[in-house]
């Protein structure tokens, strides 16, 4: 494989484990980005950083240990780490990576943890470039998070207020790290960036730059026919227990369940799919069956950007309940698709709604308790959330009903501006006008 020292290369140092696989909002920025630039010339190596074996390989009929780097098309690299030995041992084999390929800034795509943003930092000083923050993180997110620590790997508990309070702190220090060390800091949402204010001096502020994580609008295409209410409902995200909650999966199907129970017209529209990886798959068919809508709610898992966009197609409604800032990729995918998104206005769901000009469909937020139990059955404490009004968003969603013809023109208006300012396109323009602001050259021939 030969080194491409004199043009320039992009590295983006990204939460992911591959160049192909988008099941977040992270991995889906680091994948339709990689794609984009390296589509229009821009040499792009990414880091894959979230390969927790991605070192791990057969060779000579052996496992070795060792970083793997391997061309996925032209112009587009990716190269998954051994991770080690020891922190420096992590960005030595990162660093050697960035000289050969003679990369000219280091993105680093992430949420709260440090490790991404750490080793693109440790590489850009090493080298002499500018390393650029995309930081994918609410604090409502954060807040939620702090709830639960971990016992091991994989293992979530609960977490006492001492434990609340490291998790807080660590995700404020990150920031401040990363204000304070990378040439730009660089956030999807007016909502995320108004939270950094908070933490970051003027000057550290002076050099965040808000660019949406944009969807590939040639994975997403319109539906053939206008919206006309018929087809299920959809959840996309990862169901899991406990710390993924907060996409409120769980409401999704108690909403239909509420529906359900009105009678016509809901009772007969009434049916949900939920799409996305996770451990909650039981947990959901076992919620159905004990409320008689085993055939209502159907659990879809994990599903290929092609067919998730296929299922936007042929349904109806996206239900958004979710407080993270990631449920915004999902509604971008769903309005260019065709498919009404009803949404939680929380975190930058509301902001991107009203950009689309939806700001009807958005619904206020009703705090929620999660009882936990001690070990004699009695409860012993709560965990907490924000979901959506169960009432205002069956309103919402009859009121698209009623009036098939204006919603389906309010979609066809909210895709164009969609398509206009919220692709990965956009996304390229804004990143590369935005970093030209603060002096660093992100990729030329970009316009």
């Amino acid at each position: 494989m030969a080194a491409i020292e004199d043009a320039g290369a992009i590295g983006i140092y990204g939460w992911c484990s591959d160049v192909e696989s988008t099941p977040g909002g992270v991995e889906s920025l680091v994948v339709h980005l990689a794609h984009y630039l390296s589509a229009h010339g821009v040499p792009v190596v990414v880091h894959c950083l979230g390969a927790g074996n991605g070192g791990w390989h057969v060779q000579d009929k052996e496992f070795r240990v060792g970083g793997h780097l391997a061309e996925q098309r032209p112009d587009l690299y990716a190269f998954w780490p051994a991770h080690g030995p020891g922190f420096d041992g992590a960005v030595a084999e990162n660093l050697a990576v960035s000289q050969r390929f003679g990369e000219s800034v280091a993105l680093a795509v992430g949420t709260r943890d440090s490790y991404v943003f750490d080793i693109a930092i440790a590489v850009a000083g090493e080298r002499g470039i500018p390393a650029v923050a995309v930081y994918c993180h609410s604090g409502d997110e954060r807040w939620y998070r702090s709830q639960f620590t971990a016992r091991g790997a994989g293992i979530p508990g609960l977490a006492s207020s001492e434990e609340r309070a490291d998790f807080e702190t660590s995700g404020v220090e990150t920031v401040r790290r990363v204000g304070a060390a990378c040439s730009a800091v660089v956030v999807p949402t007016e909502y995320v960036r108004g939270q950094l204010s908070a933490l970051l001096s003027p000057a550290e502020m002076a050099k965040v730059q808000v660019a949406f994580h944009g969807v590939d609008p040639e994975v997403f295409p319109a539906r053939s026919d206008p919206w006309d209410g018929t087809g299920p409902w959809l959840h996309v995200s990862r169901c899991a227990v406990p710390n993924a909650t907060h996409k409120n999966f769980m409401w999704s199907c108690e909403f239909v369940r509420a529906a359900a129970a009105t009678g016509p017209p809901l009772s007969q529209l009434a049916r949900l799919e939920l799409c996305g990886e996770g451990n909650a798959a039981p947990l959901l068919r076992q919620f159905a069956e004990q409320n008689g809508l085993a055939g209502r709610i159907a659990v879809v898992g994990k599903l290929s950007q092609t067919a998730l966009a296929e299922r936007y197609r042929g349904s109806a409604f996206l239900l958004v309940p979710s407080m993270m800032e990631a449920g915004c990729t999902a509604i971008v995918e769903a309005v260019l698709s065709g498919c009404a998104p009803i949404v939680l206005d929380c975190a930058g769901s509301g902001e991107v709604m009203r950009r689309l000009g939806l700001s009807d469909w958005l619904v206020l937020g009703v705090p929620r308790r999660f009882a936990y139990l001690g070990p004699d059955g009695s409860p012993a404490g709560h965990i907490e959330t924000v979901e959506p009004d169960l009432e205002a968003a069956l309103g919402v969603l009859m009121r698209c009903l009623r009036d098939p013809a204006a919603t389906s023109r309010a979609l066809t208006a909210a895709a164009a501006i969609a398509r206009a300012e919220l692709t990965i396109e956009a996304t390229a323009r804004a990143l590369t006008a935005g970093l030209r602001r603060v002096g660093i050259d992100f990729a030329p021939g970009i316009a």
